[in-house]
C-alpha cells in the first residue's frame, strides 16, 4: 500500500516537516506547542559564545586564593620548626601578608556591586601585596648578595609597571 501524503491538519506531521525560513540568520521549525525554535545561532548568541574567554582577573584571584590557602598550611606546618631561629620574624610577616591578601580578595567581590571602586582597589592592593610577599619569601633564606639581586628584580618590575601604566595614560 503506498504511503499517504502527510495530512496538513495533523500536528505530528507538521512538526516533523521543516518550514521555509524567512530569515538568513535563523531557520525555524514549528514545535507541537505552536512556538518557534531556532535551529541555528543568531548574532547575539554568536557574540556571547565568542566572548566567553576566561577572565584573567578572575583566574588570578582564584590562583592567589589558592596560594593563600597553601601558604597558610605550610606556615602552620613549618612554624614550630623555625620558632627558635632567626627566620621567625620573617614567618610572622609573611603570615600577616598572606592574611591581608586573603582578606582583600575575600571582601572584594562582596562589596563590588555597591562600591566598585573600592573593590578594584582591594584587588589591586592584593595583587601588589602578593607580589611583594612572594619576593620577600623568596629572598628571606638567602645571603645578602642574592637578597639584593632578588629585590633589584622586584624594583625593576615595579618601575616597568609604573612606566607603562603612566605611558598608557597619554
Amino acid at each position: 500500500m503506498p504511503a499517504s501524503p502527510p495530512n496538513s491538519d495533523d500536528p505530528e506531521s507538521q512538526s516533523s516537516q521543516p518550514l521555509p525560513s524567512s530569515s538568513n540568520t535563523t531557520s525555524e521549525s514549528q514545535s507541537p506547542t505552536g512556538g518557534r525554535l531556532p535551529l541555528t545561532i543568531n548574532e547575539s548568541q554568536r557574540n556571547n559564545v565568542l566572548d566567553t574567554k576566561p577572565d584573567l582577573e578572575t583566574e588570578l584571584r582564584k590562583t592567589l586564593l589558592s596560594l593563600c590557602f597553601t601558604a597558610a598550611l605550610e606556615i602552620t606546618i613549618q612554624y614550630k620548626q623555625v620558632a627558635e631561629s632567626e627566620i621567625h620574624k620573617s614567618i610572622n610577616l609573611i603570615s600577616l601578608a598572606v592574611a591581608a591578601i586573603f582578606a582583600s580578595l575575600f571582601v572584594s567581590p562582596f562589596i563590588g556591586k555597591k562600591i566598585p571602586t573600592a573593590s578594584k582597589v582591594l584587588e589591586k592592593a592584593a595583587f601588589f601585596l602578593a607580589a611583594t610577599t612572594f619576593f620577600f619569601a623568596i629572598a628571606t633564606p638567602f645571603p645578602l648578595g642574592i637578597k639584593c639581586a632578588i629585590w633589584a628584580v622586584y624594583i625593576i618590575s615595579l618601575i616597568t609597571i609604573a612606566f607603562y601604566t603612566c605611558l598608557g595614560r597619554f
